[in-house]
């Protein structure tokens, strides 16, 4: 038995990559919607908390929200050639099917308590695609470490930059003055004066393209990658018939030669049997006649 990933512990290990087409299409389709539900609920939840929405409005959200998990597990389970296995890994979509059905919140207060959680829950699951995406998107290439060590030369250089150059009040200032450099942002509220901070400026400027560079690059080979993950089926469906078609040119091959040795064969016998057929009627011939007295 294979050892269990911490996703699949968790039940949110999603689809294998090695399921049909159809449903990884599906799983695809479901992740655009999570992802759209990702932002939404933040957003509810705050129009709420301010009055702007009425219950009314978010007893919808929450009926919709409950049908896109219920609809993502059927539709999935349905599709899977595993479907045990599955359900087995992705437990937490039932969790939330049966806690965050929307007529079990008029319970009572105590339940209310629970919700809350549950809400972060779901936050998490809904989040959960993303999260798998950028991490196989950050082991490609060495690209989390790149993020890490462009995230810690950049907290520095703002560090540095407030004992460079007066003008920034305390390195916080440094910091936010940094980031705005290296993302091309340029606020323009805190900027250097002196040369030295200038020049340090110019070498953040540099950075933050070398930076933008990468992540293009990273970015794109992504997507070739899962190009050619696409097609890697019908690459092993041809290299499979070009081998049956070797094989075949090889048995006829084969098939030609036998033909051709018991040509040969049929042929010797052939002559074989017509010259003991010479040599009997020679010996017929060559024997003496009876004497008559």
């Amino acid at each position: 038995m294979k050892n269990m990933t911490v996703l699949e512990m968790f039940g949110m290990a999603g689809l294998c990559p090695n399921e049909k087409k159809v449903a990884q299409r599906w799983s695809r389709f479901f992740d655009l919607l999570m992802l759209f539900a990702l932002f939404w609920l933040p957003i509810q939840w705050y129009l709420y908390i301010q009055g702007e929405i009425n219950l009314e409005v978010i007893t919808t959200a929450a009926w919709a929200l409950w049908w896109l998990f219920f609809l993502e597990t059927f539709t999935l389970t349905l599709l899977s050639k595993h479907k045990v296995m599955y359900l087995k890994h992705n437990w937490m979509n039932i969790l939330i099917i049966i806690a965050a059905f929307p007529p079990m919140w008029a319970i009572g207060s105590a339940y209310a308590v629970a919700l809350r959680y549950i809400r972060v829950i779901i936050l998490i699951r809904l989040g959960m695609p993303v999260f798998k995406r950028s991490l196989r998107l950050l082991s490609r290439n060495s690209f989390g470490t790149t993020l890490i060590v462009f995230f810690v030369a950049t907290m520095l250089c703002g560090i540095l930059a407030y004992y460079f150059d007066p003008s920034f009040g305390s390195p916080w200032e440094g910091i936010w003055w940094a980031w705005q450099t290296v993302t091309s942002v340029g606020y323009g509220d805190i900027v250097p004066h002196t040369v030295a901070g200038k020049v340090f400026a110019v070498f953040l400027m540099l950075l933050g393209v070398a930076f933008l560079s990468i992540v293009t690059a990273n970015f794109a080979a992504f997507l070739i990658e899962r190009v050619r993950e696409e097609e890697k089926p019908e690459k092993r469906i041809l290299k499979y018939l070009r081998n049956v078609e070797k094989r075949l040119v090889t048995i006829e091959k084969g098939q030609l030669m036998v033909n051709a040795k018991l040509d040969k064969i049929m042929k010797a016998k052939a002559k074989s049997s017509s010259e003991s057929k010479v040599e009997n009627k020679t010996e017929n011939h060559a024997e003496p006649k009876p004497d008559a007295n």
